[in-house]
């Protein structure tokens, strides 16, 4: 849309794996751990003009265990990791200054994984 994108995913990942389901507390791998991972995200772009750009982007990570199926299961409660990243970069000749801030929450799909914060700016020089 002109100088605007927008773009949205949304996906599912079942791993298959059949065995006791991780506690809330513990670090998740993608295709390692049991249970069920469904990703929703969404993003936006608007190209200032032809050297600025700045974009916007948000997604949730669920974890869902599978668990508890019985009653004397002990039930394990989904846990949704939460980013946002905001990113902007200029363009001049053969120079570019490229930033972003990304924060997560509940990094791992851990209750406790807490919050992480990670900026970075780069500068690019062409020869």
């Amino acid at each position: 849309m002109g100088p605007v994108s927008v773009g949205y995913s949304n996906s599912y990942y079942d791993s298959g794996l059949d065995g006791a389901a991780d506690a809330t507390t513990v670090a998740k791998n993608v295709g390692a751990a049991e249970g069920i991972f469904e990703t929703e995200t969404y993003s936006i772009a608007f190209n200032v003009n032809d050297n600025l750009s700045v974009s916007y982007a948000k997604a949730e990570d669920t974890y869902d265990a599978q668990a508890a199926v019985s009653e004397a299961a002990t039930v394990i409660n989904d846990v949704t990791m939460d980013m946002k990243s905001i990113q902007a970069a200029y363009s001049m000749g053969a120079m570019s200054i490229k930033a972003y801030r990304t924060e997560t929450d509940n990094s791992e799909y851990q209750t406790n994984g807490g919050s992480l914060t990670v900026t970075e700016v780069a500068l690019g020089l062409a020869f």
